[in-house]
Formats: C-alpha cells, sequence, structure tokens
C-alpha cells in the first residue's frame, strides 16, 4: 500500500482510471479509520449532492454503508428512504449498526413501500426481535414467513435458530425447546442457542444435560458451548460442575481456554467465595487479562476485605498488588473513585453485564 501511495504522488499525470484504482485498492482500509473520516464522508456527501450526481442504487447504498458504519443510523435511513429503488441487506444493516430499533422501521418500510423481504433478512430482524424482548412482534413475523412462503423448507437451520434465540431471550424457554426438539437437524448454533438460553434463564441441570446430549450426538462443542455451560453454572451456583468442565476443556476436547472463559471460572469461583482458587486462577492464567477480568478480580479483592484472618490479610495484599500489576497503576488505589480510572471501571462493569 505505501509503495503504491508514493507511486502514486509521483506522477504527474493521473487520469480516471488511475485514480478510481487507486480508490479501490484503499477501501480495505476505511475501517481502520473509521473515528476520523466521517467528516470526509460527510463533504464527499455534500459534493455529491452540489453536483447534482444521480444517487442511484450504488451511491445511496455506498452512503448508507458509511453512516451505518460511523453509527450515524438516523442519516443512513434518510437515505434509504430517499432511494427510489431500495436494494440493501437489512441482515448488514443488523449486523453493522447495532440499532434494533432502526432495523425494525427499516423492516416496516421495507414493507409499505412493497419490497419483499427474503428469508435472511426475516431472520435479521427476528435477531432484532430477540434483542428487544419483543416476543410477540417475532412470533407474528415468523408467521408471516411461513405463510407468505419465504422459507421453502420449515427445517431450515438458520430460521429456526433465530427463532429459539428470540424465545430464549424473552424468557420462553418451553417454546424454545420446542422448535429445538421438532428440527430433524441440529447445528452446533442451535445446541449453543439453548445451552446459553437456559443458562441465563436460571435454568443449570438442564443446560447441563443439554451439553451431555449434545456430545452423545456426536457433535463436538466449540469456544461458544462452554462459555455457554460455564454461564449456566455461574448463574445457578453450580461450583464443582464448573471446574470439572474447565479442567475438561484442553485434555478433553483439545480447545484451549479463551479470556472469556476464564472469566466466567473466576466469577464461579468469587461468587462461591473460593478465594484462595480464584486468586490461584488469576495467577496461573497463561493469557493476558482484560477490563472484565479486572473487574472481576476486584470484586474478589472487595470478598477477601471481609475476611480477617492472617492467611487472608496475606492475600488481600497479594490481590492488590496482582491488580495493581495488571492496571499498570504502579501502587496506585483500586477504586472506580480514582477519577483516572473511572471510564475504565464503568466500561468493564457495563461489559461483565
Amino acid at each position: 500500500m505505501d509503495s503504491a501511495l508514493a507511486l502514486f504522488e509521483e506522477l504527474s499525470v493521473r487520469d480516471v482510471v488511475l485514480l478510481n484504482a487507486m480508490i479501490n485498492v484503499q477501501i480495505g482500509e476505511f475501517d481502520m479509520a473509521l473515528e476520523g473520516e466521517l467528516h470526509n464522508g460527510r463533504v464527499i456527501h455534500g459534493f455529491v449532492m452540489k453536483m447534482e450526481y444521480d444517487l442511484g442504487v450504488a451511491i445511496s447504498n455506498a452512503l448508507i454503508d458509511m453512516y451505518r458504519k460511523c453509527k450515524w443510523i438516523g442519516d443512513a435511513l434518510k437515505i434509504f428512504w430517499a432511494m427510489v429503488d431500495k436494494d440493501i441487506c437489512i441482515e448488514d444493516f443488523h449486523e453493522q449498526s447495532g440499532d434494533h430499533d432502526g432495523t425494525l422501521r427499516l423492516f416496516d418500510e421495507m414493507l409499505h413501500v412493497g419490497v419483499r423481504p427474503d428469508l435472511v433478512t426475516a431472520t435479521a430482524i427476528l435477531r432484532a426481535c430477540a434483542h428487544l424482548a419483543a416476543l410477540r412482534l417475532g412470533r407474528e413475523i415468523h408467521g408471516c414467513i411461513i405463510v407468505n412462503g419465504l422459507a421453502k423448507d420449515l427445517e431450515d437451520v438458520m430460521l429456526n435458530n433465530a427463532v429459539m434465540d428470540m424465545d430464549a431471550e424473552c424468557r420462553s424457554m418451553t417454546d424454545a425447546h420446542l422448535v429445538f426438539s421438532s428440527l430433524r437437524y441440529k447445528d452446533v448454533a442451535s445446541w449453543n442457542i439453548m445451552i446459553m438460553g437456559y443458562g441465563m434463564n436460571g435454568y443449570g441441570n438442564e443446560a447441563l444435560e443439554m451439553l451431555l446430549c449434545m456430545c452423545e450426538s456426536q457433535l463436538r462443542p466449540d469456544e461458544v458451548t462452554f462459555v455457554g455451560i460455564l454461564s449456566a453454572c455461574n448463574h445457578v451456583g453450580l461450583v464443582s460442575q464448573g471446574r470439572e468442565l474447565f479442567a475438561e476443556m484442553e485434555p478433553k476436547n483439545v480447545m484451549i481456554p479463551t479470556i472469556e472463559h476464564y472469566i466466567s471460572v473466576l466469577d464461579i469461583l468469587g461468587r462461591a467465595a473460593q478465594l484462595e482458587e480464584a486468586y490461584e486462577l488469576a495467577v496461573t492464567m497463561p493469557i493476558e487479562a482484560n477490563p472484565v477480568f479486572y473487574v472481576l478480580m476486584s470484586n474478589v479483592y472487595g470478598a477477601a476485605d471481609r475476611y480477617e484472618d492472617v492467611s487472608d490479610r496475606d492475600m488481600r495484599v497479594d490481590v492488590r498488588l496482582l491488580l495493581d500489576q495488571f492496571l499498570g497503576v504502579g501502587g496506585k488505589s483500586l477504586s472506580s473513585d480514582d477519577p483516572e480510572q473511572g471510564a475504565a471501571w464503568s466500561n468493564a462493569s457495563a461489559m461483565e453485564m
């Protein structure tokens, strides 16, 4: 890239073909400069409007893509609503913007102007309903999918996974299980949705049973599976089961634990007041910690403060030194009241929830 730019700068004559080539070459660099380039994007948008260029599908979609990636969802929707020929993938809009309400508004507009959604679009809408816990709307959309023949195969895994995820997010595990049981073919994502759904709704034993059935079906659990099952153990206090599952990850499933798995186990141990074991896990962890891990270690430190015997006091000092080392604060007080750390703690706390 640098060599191409250097050569480009040396050229005295630059035609349209060359300029287009340089623009296309640098498209891949766009994501790394999103924060600083919104202004330039708006300038280009203004230039297009000033020159009265035809905002066809290609240009409009490019502008929508720019605004949604920069989180300016309102402007993206304005361009969409002004388009004569609407040709946009709602799935991309939902995945990249994270604006669930905007996704539903966009879907409503598509129906209003007579654009027939495909199965991928409808599935994205179901995911938006899941995030918003809009169970009734999601079921209506699911019914429309079936009635209008959008799902050529009612066994479509992608569609049914979206329905199960919506039911689980809306605390309707009975309905999620009905859909799951009706599937002749279940992929890893299907099992993961059920395991995570049972876990976050407080059904730890059911999550463990689901994991056992998954293994019996000859499907190998993946990293997401273990995040889900460890989270389930954490939610209902299954400490010994969580320990065993974590210990079996690498030798039995040939899977190296990630920071998300360590966070789950640390939380399990912290909630069970297994402070020494939590400390041992932290000091022997072979991977780099992240802000959520810092918050949980701080909770372990806070829990240790409630104990008064000598060994616990020694551990309090060790935990504090460990946290100071993690955060690189050189002995500063680990407190969310510290103005230099307040924002970081707030962000990490939000991530933990």
